[in-house]
């Protein structure tokens, strides 16, 4: 995902402003897996209320985990290909100089494995071997290496909001200019949303990809056509959409909610149940009945979702009609 957003935010130059006048220095943070030991040009101090109320503005309510302004030039740190995928879900950067025709965000792939995101720490720990070998090109950041995909060029009071897992560089790598002034600005940030929001969004994008009108929407919530008593779950308004299916007690990994469907007609459970990005329950297949099985621990009071994407796939392969 990569969205973006022309002259967003009235006060721009007044940010801008208010970096330039508290100033940047270089900031050395501890040492971690990936990443450099120093970043030069940077500034946490500037006036970052106008951008959050402009993201607030634009994608509803966000929850930062750092930002800070930052110009670059020949003798700051020359930019890698990195991602960001340890300090959030999503990346937001704002252009504060000029318009530059080379200057902006690229976006790359990996040559010798295909990957356009970053995995996650975790899991390439238990690769060391693999983990260095990435670290290693990304440090050397040539086109060897990488292959840019995407561009977004950057204008003057544009931000780009991009999932922060991707592989991206500033462009060009060596900034410009020989002061503060004169140099390559931006205010980047690093933020969460709300899963309920991502999730509701997501789900709007599916029912354009299906072809679901607003009246089949309306209409599949009651569309129960054979009822279940079960201790294992109620129903209840969700923030997701409309009503959805809640845990009545903690139930472990592994465990069967309840019947989804029963000799091709759906249950509560078939109905009632809301999409996610991050789904904790998922639909299993057999001849005469879908049941709906636990991916984790489920908390009493917390809501059950599947991934409709995975579960309409699934019934394409295993019953051979859509869901």
């Amino acid at each position: 995902m990569i969205q973006i957003f022309d002259d967003f935010v009235q006060e721009h130059s007044r940010a801008r402003a208010s970096a330039l006048r508290s100033g940047f220095g270089s900031w050395r943070p501890l040492k971690g897996d990936l990443g450099l030991d120093s970043y030069a040009g940077i500034n946490f101090w500037g006036d970052h209320s106008i951008m959050i109320k402009g993201l607030w503005e634009k994608l509803g309510p966000i929850f930062p985990n750092d930002m800070f302004f930052r110009v670059t030039n020949p003798l700051t740190d020359k930019a890698l290909v990195h991602s960001d995928r340890s300090s959030g879900d999503f990346t937001a950067l704002v252009y504060l100089s000029p318009d530059r025709e080379d200057s902006g965000t690229g976006f790359y792939r990996h040559r010798a494995t295909g990957l356009t995101e970053m995995p996650r720490i975790e899991d390439m720990m238990l690769d060391p071997e693999f983990k260095d070998a990435l670290y290693a090109d990304m440090l050397d950041a040539s086109e060897a290496r990488w292959e840019q995909i995407d561009f977004v060029e950057a204008k003057l009071n544009r931000c780009v909001v991009f999932d922060a897992p991707k592989f991206h560089c500033r462009l060009p790598r060596e900034g410009y200019g020989d002061s503060d002034e004169t140099s390559r600005m931006v205010w980047a940030c690093h933020f969460y949303r709300p899963q309920a929001e991502l999730d509701r969004l997501d789900w709007t994008a599916f029912k354009k990809e299906i072809g679901l009108t607003d009246l089949q929407e309306t209409r599949a919530p009651n569309h129960i056509e054979v009822s279940i008593s079960d201790d294992n779950f109620y129903i209840a308004p969700s923030q997701i959409v409309g009503e959805g299916t809640f845990a009545e007690t903690d139930l472990p990994e592994g465990s069967v909610v309840g019947a989804a469907w029963i000799g091709g007609k759906r249950t509560e459970l078939g109905c009632k149940g809301n999409h996610s990005l991050k789904p904790n329950a998922a639909m299993l297949f057999s001849r005469d009945l879908i049941q709906l099985i636990t991916l984790r621990t489920i908390r009493r009071g917390e809501e059950l979702t599947t991934n409709y994407r995975e579960t309409r796939l699934q019934a394409y392969r295993f019953v051979g009609v859509k869901p």
